[in-house]
C-alpha cells in the first residue's frame, strides 16, 4: 500500500466520532443521567492509555494489525494464498473471519471469569454513547489485537481486507454504542444487516440475561446464527438501567480505579455499603 493507512484510519475515526457526537445532541435516544464531563474524561482516557499500551507492546509483540497484514501478504503466508484463493474471494472471507473471531472473543469475555474481570470495565459505564466504544481495558485491547493477528497469520488475509475491517470496526463500535434515535422502522430495517444502537444497548442492560446477548458489533449475523440475539428489553430503552449493579458510584468514572478493577473483587449491590450515587447534572444532559 502506497498511502498512509494510519492517517486514513485516524481521519475516518475522528470524522465518524464528530458526526455521531453531533447526532447524539440533535436526536438523542435517552436522557443521559450522568454528566458528560465525568463520562467523557474517563472514556477518552482509555483511548490514550490504549494508544500508549499498543506503542509499548509493539516492542515485544506485533500489535499493529494492518502493518502485519502487509508483511504477511508480501511473504505469501497463510491458508488462503496456499490454496490459491483469489483476492475477491479472500476479501469477504477475511472480513467474516476477523469479525467472527472478535465475536468469539466477546462471548468468551462474558463466559470466562478471568476474562470477565477485564471486560466488565467496559460495562461499568452507567450510560452508553459513542465514547463507550473507547472504554476498554488495555489487557482487552491487547487480546483483541492478538486475536486479529491470529486470523491474519492463519488465513493470510489481504492487507486491504484488514484495513477495511479496522475502519469498519472503529466506525461501527462508535455507531452501535451511540445515543442516537433512529426511529422504529429505520432500526428494524437496519438491524437485518448491521448492529444498531438499540440492538447493542440491550447488551449494556444491567439485567444479566440481556447483558448476555447481542455480542456483535458490526453485524447481527453471528448473534442470530448462534442464538444470542435478543430483539428487545423488558424495560423501555429510554428508561432501562444500564451498567452493572455492583458499581454505581463515582468509581465508575475514575480512570485509575477502572484500570485496577480487574484485580478487585466487586461487592454485590446488597453489601456495597460505600456506594455513592453519581449526581445528576441537568445542564449537561442531552434533551429527550
Amino acid at each position: 500500500m502506497n498511502f498512509n493507512w494510519g492517517l486514513l484510519q485516524l481521519g475516518v475515526f475522528l470524522s465518524g466520532f464528530c458526526a455521531l457526537a453531533a447526532a447524539e445532541r440533535l436526536w438523542p435516544r435517552r436522557v443521559l443521567a450522568v454528566e458528560l464531563i465525568s463520562r467523557w474524561s474517563a472514556n477518552m482516557g482509555f483511548t490514550i492509555v490504549n494508544a500508549v499500551t499498543g506503542t509499548l507492546a509493539h516492542f515485544f509483540v506485533p500489535t499493529v494489525v494492518v502493518a502485519e497484514a502487509i508483511y504477511v501478504e508480501a511473504h505469501g503466508y497463510g491458508l488462503l494464498p496456499a490454496l490459491g484463493v483469489s483476492f475477491w474471494l479472500a476479501l469477504p472471507l477475511s472480513l467474516a473471519a476477523l469479525d467472527l473471531s472478535l465475536f468469539g472473543l466477546h462471548v468468551a469475555c462474558h463466559k470466562v471469569p478471568a476474562l470477565w474481570r477485564v471486560h466488565r470495565v467496559h460495562h461499568i459505564d452507567l450510560e452508553v454513547d459513542a465514547t463507550t466504544a473507547f472504554r476498554g481495558h488495555p489487557a482487552e485491547y491487547l487480546a483483541s489485537q492478538l486475536c486479529k493477528l491470529g486470523v491474519v497469520y492463519a488465513l493470510g488475509a489481504p492487507a486491504l481486507a484488514v484495513l477495511a475491517y479496522e475502519i469498519l470496526l472503529n466506525v461501527f463500535a462508535m455507531f452501535s454504542h451511540s445515543n442516537v434515535r433512529l426511529g422504529e422502522n429505520t432500526d428494524r430495517l437496519l438491524r437485518r444487516f448491521i448492529v444498531t444502537p438499540d440492538m447493542h444497548r440491550v447488551h449494556h442492560s444491567a439485567h444479566q440475561p440481556e447483558t448476555d446477548s447481542n455480542y456483535g458489533v458490526v453485524t447481527p449475523l453471528w448473534d442470530r446464527l448462534f442464538g444470542t440475539y435478543m430483539a428487545s428489553t423488558r424495560e423501555p430503552q429510554e428508561t432501562m438501567k444500564l451498567g452493572l449493579d455492583e458499581v454505581r458510584g463515582r468509581e465508575a468514572y475514575n480512570l485509575f480505579w477502572l484500570l485496577a478493577a480487574p484485580a478487585l473483587s466487586l461487592k454485590s449491590p446488597q453489601t456495597h455499603a460505600t456506594r455513592v450515587e453519581l449526581p445528576v447534572t441537568s445542564s449537561l444532559h442531552t434533551a429527550a
